[in-house]
């Protein structure tokens, strides 16, 4: 699965359960496809992964990318991302279900900014990553 913009291009690398099947990590590469720097910024409070038997799970951490909370001024506080380069990054998440899940199949959304005069939001959708170990 890969989701486009007009500047970006998001593409899943992996997604695997842990053992306890508590935590999922996702690993997404994100490449620049304009001919300038972008910079980006991720909204961890609006992330969300679903399962396909309705569990939610929460980030917990994410890497490769600054995390923002909504109108942070300057582009200091994103993550400059240059033309062609494709970054590599990584979300984990955690259910507080009580059982384990057996959950195979997800979707990812969030939300993003783009710091280009002001912040300005974008969402990105992923469906259909297929957990395969």
């Amino acid at each position: 699965p890969f989701f486009q913009d007009r500047f970006v291009r998001v593409t899943l690398q992996s997604i695997n359960k842990s053992k306890d099947k508590k935590r999922v990590n996702l690993v997404l590469l994100m490449e620049n496809i304009t001919n300038n720097d972008i910079w980006l910024g991720f909204q961890t409070k609006n992330a969300s992964l679903l399962g396909n038997d309705g569990v939610e799970w929460s980030v917990i951490r994410v890497s490769g990318i600054e995390a923002v909370y909504g109108s942070n001024s300057g582009k200091k506080h994103y993550s400059v991302f240059n033309p062609g380069t494709i970054n590599t990054i990584n979300i984990t998440f955690h259910t507080s279900r009580a059982d384990e899940s057996d959950e195979t199949i997800f979707s990812f959304s969030c939300n993003m900014f783009r710091f280009v005069k002001n912040p300005t939001r974008f969402s990105i959708g992923l469906t259909d990553m297929r957990i395969t170990q």
